[in-house]
């Protein structure tokens, strides 16, 4: 007997030590990371460029406005990560997917000004919300269209939002957001009206379908079968500046200009996302002229960014955006964020967004007082006491947040940091650095 618990001790001995190693590497580990966090917080405290770009005006374009620079050539970033589908009414829909689409292809009524941060019409020209908040009215541009010329019309908002709301087109995540809209209709060929069950703060973003989603064209999508839509994962049609060319399934996404794009045309002819999903093999596309945008790792840029003969080359950007996001196994956001969609009991299941199953009375009740509170002062100190409740519960711990990060090849010209990040659609190539034609 004294041999056997000889042996269970020695086991349980080694056990122990091996969990404790174990504890140590991975502080030792967390302890690298935040040296790495901190390195760059000091390389980058009071400034939001690195090299050289400091004294560029950070001012943004205006719809209508023409900016300086030479037609041509191409914009081929770096993916790390290939989206399920290009269909922004979809719960596989993803932060890639909405920015190869969004708002290359899909255009919005109303649009966030990059610098001012405030909502501009779009495709809508003005709009008017009346004063309790529950009727909203759009009066669209009289010059806008699709990318194959068809005028865009009331009745196509309307089928965007029906389509969204329909309980058969999987795309409960987007349909979620309109959950405080009575119903949509079409006063005439150019006016849309939104009448809301109830006040709610993000009422004007949601019925302009500012941020995810964008108007989609009736008579290129409507559908008998809702399963029809579902299936429509690529070959996406819109309005915008750029259209889809081809899918090259786990090797790229080729979007090409609009030729025909009723807005400002864009100096860049195409832009081609190239899935790379190893960083390293990213950086060295970069370096060879494969790629000219890549999203380093923290620790890549930290590496970089002190490298004099890589800035000779490219640019080493680093910058804070409102929904600046970290992508291992992390969050972004929007100008306006509402957390129902994550942290709301009824978004549990169905393929809804509250993953961890967190469930709490009182915070139901503080999200949906927090969604009817117009004034924002009020809501957050709503959204406070929330925070309470979710610090103390823990359904997500959240760890660090971090700059945007970008390396881009300095062919490039008229690349500016806005108060929203980068505004790709104004940067063009001059005639004698261009590579494709």
């Amino acid at each position: 007997m004294k041999g056997r618990g000889g042996i269970a001790a020695f086991f349980v001995f080694l056990f122990l030590s091996i969990i404790i190693v174990l504890q140590i590497l991975s502080m030792v580990q967390s302890d690298r990371l935040y040296e790495c966090f901190n390195h760059l917080d000091d390389l980058f405290e009071g400034s939001v460029s690195i090299r050289g770009d400091e004294a560029e005006p950070e001012t943004s374009v205006v719809i209508g406005e023409e900016y300086p620079g030479d037609e041509g050539d191409w914009l081929v970033w770096a993916f790390i990560v290939e989206p399920k589908t290009l269909n922004q009414i979809n719960v596989d829909s993803d932060i890639y997917s909405r920015w190869i689409t969004i708002p290359n292809i899909f255009e919005p009524l109303l649009a966030y000004d990059y610098d001012t941060v405030e909502l501009k019409p779009w495709l809508a020209k003005n709009y008017e919300v009346s004063n309790e908040g529950l009727e909203i009215t759009f009066l669209l541009r009289d010059d806008i269209k699709f990318s194959d010329g068809e005028p865009i019309t009331a009745e196509d908002v309307v089928f965007t939002y029906e389509t969204i709301i329909n309980p058969l087109v999987d795309g409960s995540n987007v349909a979620q957001q309109f959950i405080d809209i009575d119903r949509v209709a079409a006063i005439d060929e150019r006016t849309v009206k939104f009448y809301m069950k109830r006040p709610y703060f993000k009422s004007l973003q949601i019925s302009a379908f500012t941020w995810d989603v964008g108007i989609y064209p009736k008579h290129i999508y409507k559908f008998e079968d809702a399963e029809q839509f579902n299936k429509r994962i690529s070959n996406p049609v819109g309005s915008g500046p750029y259209m889809f060319e081809k899918w090259d399934v786990g090797s790229q996404i080729v979007l090409r200009r609009n030729e025909n794009y009723w807005g400002p045309k864009p100096k860049l002819e195409k832009i081609v996302y190239k899935f790379i999903t190893n960083a390293s093999a990213s950086l060295q596309a970069l370096r060879s002229g494969q790629v000219d945008v890549m999203i380093p790792a923290s620790e890549q840029f930290a590496d970089i960014v002190e490298d004099a003969e890589f800035n000779k080359e490219f640019r080493c950007l680093s910058y804070w955006t409102p929904w600046t996001p970290f992508f291992y196994m992390g969050w972004g956001g929007g100008i306006l964020e509402d957390p129902y969609q994550i942290f709301h009991s009824s978004q549990i299941g169905n393929r809804a967004c509250n993953y961890v199953g967190f469930s709490n009375a009182h915070a139901d009740v503080l999200m949906e007082q927090a969604r009817a509170t117009l004034d924002s002062k009020e809501r957050i100190k709503l959204f406070h006491q929330l925070h309470e409740i979710l610090h103390e519960e823990q359904p997500y711990t959240f760890l660090f947040t971090r700059p945007t990060f970008r390396l881009i090849d300095r062919r490039f010209e008229n690349v500016k940091i806005h108060n929203l990040g980068l505004k790709y659609l104004e940067w063009y190539v001059p005639s004698g650095k261009q590579k494709y034609k």
